[in-house]
């Protein structure tokens, strides 16, 4: 299976969310709206940047880095063969 950057096109639930290790920050984002912001070709990746642009550990430089990740896509990662239904919730015991 060739493996490509995921998008928000590949994002089935309506939610998505994104955590921090460093600071603990968390929030969940509308995918239809962030579609409608940014176009489905977004690349998660570039959607994390965007969403802690105003993070205080962005600007620190290499030795106190942001912790900012996609919750979701952990999850999906984690647990690729599990249904259709919130993967986040799923990882983190719930739903």
């Amino acid at each position: 299976m060739e493996m490509r950057p995921l998008a928000l096109r590949d994002i089935t639930e309506p939610t998505i969310t994104m955590d921090c290790r460093k600071c603990g920050r968390h929030g969940e984002l509308n995918v239809k709206r962030l579609r409608q912001r940014y176009g489905s070709d977004l690349l998660i990746a570039v959607l994390v940047e965007i969403a802690s642009r105003d993070c205080e550990f962005r600007e620190r430089g290499q030795t106190d880095r942001c912790g900012a990740f996609c919750g979701t896509l952990e999850a999906m990662k984690a647990a690729p063969d599990i249904g259709s239904g919130n993967a986040y919730a799923r990882a983190k015991g719930g739903e």
